[in-house]
């Protein structure tokens, strides 16, 4: 039986390089679809295009590249697996414009059928192909599949473009772009350099822990992106002008997302060795102490991250660049003095770097709408009382207690202290949620 950590790990390792070409497979033409308020048909075909040009290069350079880039990540047995990943990003750069005029034209009921036909996909095929004794095959195969079916349905939903071609469009796509294209690239490595050093320096089997307790970390962020961040653009463009109203609604956003989010990550957090143990089943004791340290840090990018939306509502995409290298820099140099250590050492590190970069992350994006790195600490420093009194309530007195009994103590404690906090300090997010449960409420954010 092979090692399920160094399957984890290949697994990552393909993962990081198929990601970082989906990146530029996208090239943020969505952004742009969505951004522009005067898109006409041949502006939605011409972006169609721009997509399918994008995805075939992106594509075919990878393909090329399979065989150095296998054999440098010692992993040249997959070579074929990663150009089987490669041929996929021509289908998600596809569907990527397609699902964005879908949210242009606020479609957001299609747009989750069609998220559900690819996730469900995903995990039907990634499912059965492991069951079937696939291992690292089945989870590219279910990836793959995925894609195609993500780009079939957003296709059919939205009607896909005819053989129109606007070189204006195609310009005005490749000045808004470039900038937002070149900071998602940089953004990217300053993410996920950490995988690739860990995989490259610590070995298979570690990234395999690591990966698990890094992807654990980011889930919660990637669900609220995949929930708000698909309405932010399209609700807040045609206010784009007038900053006050804009900061309003997006703080009441990043409110919303963390009295949803906060409580379930302080949840994990308090029982990610249960969860582990049985998710994984023992033996992954890494893990769980890499998730002790990664999970306060998911709770302050989940606050963070809806405000890069603020780049793209003001256009100054360019600066978003530059902010990226600033950030991606600081990441890097804190990456290589973590490489001096052991593991552990390397994630205390990772935290730390991020602590430093929270004041110049906020203010870089929230003043291109005229906010404040103050404006922003208010409105998100309640949310610190959940996890913290949680923390200090279950260490004091929780303790010694069977799987069962120790995480009902658990969800109880941390939906009192949630409820105490809302009370407190949350009411205005949480009417803004209940505004938009109603089933009468107007399709907007208000």
């Amino acid at each position: 039986m092979p090692d399920a950590k160094s399957e984890m790990g290949v697994f990552a390792l393909l993962m990081l390089i198929y990601s970082f070409a989906s990146v530029l497979a996208t090239g943020s033409l969505g952004s742009f679809a969505i951004w522009r308020q005067d898109l006409e048909r041949a502006g939605k075909s011409t972006l169609y295009w721009l997509s399918l040009a994008l995805g075939l290069t992106t594509s075919g350079i990878l393909v090329l590249l399979c065989f150095p880039i296998t054999a440098w990540l010692a992993i040249p047995a997959w070579r074929f697996g990663l150009m089987a990943m490669a041929i996929s990003c021509i289908p998600l750069s596809w569907s990527g414009v397609a699902t964005s005029i879908l949210r242009k034209h606020h479609r957001f009921g299609t747009v989750l059928a069609v998220e559900i036909f690819r996730n469900a996909s995903l995990i039907f095929i990634s499912c059965s192909f492991l069951f079937a004794g696939f291992g690292v095959w089945g989870l590219i195969l279910g990836v793959v599949i995925a894609n195609l079916v993500a780009a079939s349905s957003a296709t059919l939903a939205e009607g896909g473009p005819s053989f129109e071609f606007s070189s204006a469009i195609a310009k005005d796509a490749f000045t808004y772009c470039k900038g937002l294209a070149g900071f998602n690239c940089v953004n990217y490595w300053s993410r996920n350099l950490d995988n690739l050093l860990v995989g490259k320096f610590y070995g298979d089997s570690v990234l395999g822990s690591y990966s698990i307790a890094y992807r654990m970390m980011v889930l919660p962020i990637r669900l609220a992106g995949t929930v708000f961040g698909g309405l932010l653009l399209p609700y807040l463009a045609p206010i784009q002008d007038d900053h006050i109203v804009l900061r309003k609604k997006l703080l009441q956003v990043v409110q919303a997302t963390g009295l949803l989010i906060i409580p379930l990550m302080t949840l994990f957090w308090l029982e990610r060795k249960h969860i582990i143990d049985w998710y994984l089943q023992p033996g992954w004791e890494d893990t769980i102490k890499i998730l002790g340290i990664l999970v306060p840090v998911g709770m302050s990018q989940l606050l963070i991250s809806p405000l890069g939306i603020c780049y793209q509502l003001s256009g100054r995409t360019t600066r978003l660049f530059w902010v990226g290298i600033f950030n991606s820099s600081v990441v890097a140099i804190g990456f290589v003095v973590g490489l001096l250590g052991d593991l552990h050492w390397f994630v205390v590190v990772y935290s730390v770097v991020n602590i430093i970069l929270l004041y110049p992350t906020v203010h870089f994006s929230f003043s291109c709408v005229g906010g404040r790195f103050s404006e922003w600490l208010r409105s998100v420093l309640p949310f610190a009382a959940i996890p913290l009194c949680c923390y200090l309530i279950d260490y004091s007195f929780m303790h010694d207690q069977n799987m069962l009994t120790d995480m009902f103590a658990s969800v109880i404690l941390v939906a009192c202290v949630s409820l105490l906090t809302t009370a407190l300090w949350l009411k205005a997010p949480m009417r803004f949620i209940l505004n938009q449960l109603m089933p009468y409420s107007k399709s907007r954010i208000a």
